[in-house]
């Protein structure tokens, strides 16, 4: 059996992992069509702010709960 087609083939073959997704023109277009009001980041917003932020909350979390 085939594997479902991709909603966008060229995020999935061109998304070039880690960060440089950010600036892929696919993932610019899924952005501007379903998140119209959002500011996408740069991967220096994400590694340096956005991505330890999210981490510690999780942290945060992780140590309430044990």
């Amino acid at each position: 059996m085939a594997p479902p087609a991709s909603p966008s083939p060229g995020l999935d073959t061109s998304a070039g992992l880690p960060l440089r997704w950010v600036k892929n023109p696919e993932w610019k277009k899924i952005c501007d069509h379903f998140l119209t009001k959002v500011k996408i980041p740069s991967s220096r917003v994400l590694m340096n702010r956005l991505i330890p932020d999210v981490l510690n909350r999780l942290k945060a979390l992780a140590q309430e709960e044990c």
